[in-house]
């Protein structure tokens, strides 16, 4: 069942350090640990290859979104709005 789609803003432009991640959480009513979550830039800003954007159910109701930088040094994430599709 899918249970809807959902724009996130990230905030302001941020410099993120090297191996290091930020999390920012939406309300989802109905989502469950194990749901599915899926998650794409919705305007297409783009930042570095580095930036790995995930999405996961962290308890019931909550998606949490992350922005991890895998490089060695620090990088500036772009501000962007992302949708997040959840599927159970």
């Amino acid at each position: 069942m899918f249970v809807g789609s959902y724009l996130i803003k990230v905030g302001d432009v941020r410099s993120l350090s090297a191996f290091n991640s930020v999390t920012t959480t939406l309300t989802v009513s109905g989502v469950q640990p194990g749901d599915v979550v899926n998650v794409s830039a919705n305007t297409g800003a783009v930042n570095p290859p580095s930036i790995i954007i995930t999405a996961y159910v962290t308890s019931g109701n909550t998606v949490t979104l992350q922005a991890y930088n895998a490089s060695s040094s620090a990088v500036t994430i772009a501000s962007d709005t992302y949708k997040v599709r959840v599927i159970k």
